[in-house]
């Protein structure tokens, strides 16, 4: 839980680090806290945070445009389980909608144009990627609907796979 707090406090979630870290001070757990973080946390636990933290960005759904938080991977209004860029962890935005040139994952463009303009390297296949291999997608719809077949639940039985089974047991 200290982690948690650090991690917290570093990301600008104040509130959320104050809440833990009064959780943390707590008699009964106060003696889990490791000595050299105790001042630290007790400290976050004393200042009280007047101000909410700031709101995640939202952006639209892929496949309803609905507006969800960034971060989120499944839409509430479509229900649709959302695919990741590689570059940020966010949810593909179809604007924004680009391919590692190497292993052909997908990220959004902003998104990877940045993390390779400091290291050259694709975080998922590392190949080096030049930022000017980056392209976003001409046709984003389409690709992102091939993607979506991709991920279709393995469990889910094709439809040809049955026909052909029933037609082999008279």
């Amino acid at each position: 839980m200290t982690s948690c707090i650090g991690e917290s406090t570093q990301a600008g979630l104040k509130r959320q680090a104050y809440q833990w870290a009064c959780v943390l001070i707590r008699p009964e757990n106060i003696d889990q806290i490791p000595p050299k973080f105790k001042s630290k946390i007790e400290s976050v636990a004393r200042r009280p945070v007047k101000t909410e933290d700031e709101s995640e960005p939202m952006t639209p759904c892929p496949h309803c445009n609905f507006d969800i938080p960034e971060t989120k991977l499944d839409c509430p209004s479509c229900k649709n389980i959302l695919p990741f860029c590689l570059a940020s962890g966010k949810h593909m935005i179809l604007q924004d909608y680009s391919k590692c040139p190497s292993c052909l994952m997908p990220c959004n463009y902003t998104e990877m144009k940045r993390l390779i303009e400091s290291e050259p390297v694709c975080p998922m296949c590392s190949a080096e990627v030049l930022p000017m291999q980056l392209k976003i997608s001409e046709d984003a719809q389409q690709e992102f609907k091939e993607l979506m077949g991709l991920m279709k639940d393995s469990t889910e039985p094709e439809p040809d796979a049955d026909a052909d089974a029933d037609a082999t047991n008279p």
